[in-house]
């Protein structure tokens, strides 16, 4: 079942002279490794399974190739979303 983690409201700049800004209840839940999704391809352009620790050293290996929400949650959010290490360093 989903666990209700916080409000969080974010605001960025997301090229083009466009900015993002929004308040966005954020849920967690446990899924299996193999649940099957279905994607929006308008919304969505890859998905992977991937460890949240890998998901932190990626991001700040290669931060272009993620969105700037991911980015704004892991960086000021991580805490109290995943409980766990942050892109602070």
């Amino acid at each position: 079942y989903p666990t209700y983690r916080d409000t969080v409201e974010y605001r960025a700049d997301v090229g083009d002279g466009l900015i993002e800004h929004e308040v966005v209840d954020i849920f967690t839940a446990e899924a299996p490794v193999n649940l099957p999704l279905t994607l929006n391809p308008d919304e969505v352009m890859d998905t992977k399974w991937i460890d949240f620790h890998d998901l932190v050293a990626e991001v700040r290996r290669k931060p272009a190739t993620f969105t700037a929400w991911l980015q704004i949650y892991l960086e000021q959010h991580s805490d109290i979303i995943f409980g766990g290490s942050s892109l602070r360093r």
